[in-house]
């Protein structure tokens, strides 16, 4: 009887043992399956996955549309080895603190709405009509709303020649950076090939960073020799605003290196906007305010045709912003009294 028991305990234990992940197995494959998973897109390749997609001749942002009409705003596609979840939607962020800032991109829109007036006059003896590439004056007139706002500059002024030749290096700088922001390397898909650099990505991107950095080091460099200098202008920019905080944290930055970022923190996703971390594009409310404004106030201000009544090519290129493959160049010819603009 003793032994009996020994080997029944024995074998329960056994059968339990064996069961057990069975039975644990059946209840998690259970939960999981009742979990609704985004759906996957088709057509993956081996190894490369979605590449050979991603890197047709459309623009990526047209082919994730394609395939959002598809399969709806969230899917996951095969970014070379590594799963990439997509989710395409729109989502506006408060404009409390943008309404603050209303002065800076309504000075800026009327001083180029006033400077597109002002090539038109000086130029009237010889043509009735303004020739502009728009590409060129939209970049121009968000730059200088973003940066008025950000360092208190323009990035270029709108009748001055001369300051225009000086900003043009620092223009193919930052045209170069959206484009390679949208660019999708080799790398990104297949580590493994990082070392080979193919197509030279990689080395661009450190050419433009340092390019980028030796201008926002200058412009550093300024802030701080006018905080030092006791100088106050006019209200205080985004970098001014920085720096103040910078001042007021100097006890807990004692220690510490103030010119130098923790890699570890500014590597954390949660924190980086875009499709990166958890947070929308926080330009978004920024960007369709300074659309909207400048787009109404320009055909207020203006009659616009196109050169020989051609067709616009409506064509997208790629990079991080989605910008026309060609430019548009559009007549212009004031529609209001002189003293309007």
């Amino acid at each position: 009887m003793e032994f009996l028991f020994q080997f029944s305990a024995t074998a329960i234990v056994l059968m339990l043992t064996l069961i057990t992940p069975f039975i644990y197995s059946f209840f998690w494959i259970s939960r999981k399956a009742n979990k609704k998973a985004p759906p996957k897109a088709a057509g993956a390749w081996p190894l490369i996955g979605h590449l050979h997609i991603l890197g047709g001749s459309q623009p990526p942002h047209i082919t994730l549309g394609k395939l959002a009409d598809r399969y709806g705003p969230i899917f996951t596609i095969k970014f070379g080895v590594h799963q990439a979840l997509i989710i395409i939607t729109l989502e506006l962020l408060s404009n409390h603190r943008l309404e603050m800032l209303s002065y800076v991109r309504k000075n800026e829109v009327k001083e180029a709405i006033g400077g597109l007036y002002q090539q038109w006059s000086n130029n009237k003896s010889s043509s009735t009509k303004l020739l502009v590439e728009m590409k060129r004056w939209f970049g121009d007139v968000t730059l200088n709303v973003i940066l008025k706002i950000i360092v208190g500059k323009r990035f270029v002024e709108y009748i001055n020649s001369s300051q225009r030749k000086v900003s043009e290096g620092w223009r193919k700088s930052l045209g170069d950076f959206f484009e390679l922001s949208g660019i999708f390397a080799v790398s990104d898909g297949l580590p493994f090939l990082r070392w080979m650099d193919l197509g030279g990505v990689e080395r661009a991107m450190k050419k433009t960073a340092k390019e980028l950095d030796q201008v926002l080091d200058l412009w550093l460099e300024e802030h701080k020799q006018k905080r030092a200098s006791g100088i106050t202008k006019g209200e205080e920019d985004f970098m001014d605003v920085m720096l103040s905080i910078l001042d007021d944290a100097k006890q807990e930055l004692s220690n510490r290196n103030a010119d130098t970022i923790n890699k570890a923190t500014c590597l954390n996703f949660e924190l980086i906007p875009f499709g990166s971390g958890r947070r929308m594009c926080p330009g978004i409310s920024f960007a369709l305010q300074v659309l909207n404004l400048t787009l109404a106030t320009l055909l207020h201000g203006f009659e616009m045709e196109t050169v020989n009544e051609k067709p616009i090519d409506m064509t997208e290129s790629k990079g991080l912003t989605n910008l026309k493959a060609t430019p548009l160049e559009a007549l212009l010819t004031p529609r209001l009294p002189a003293h309007l603009y």
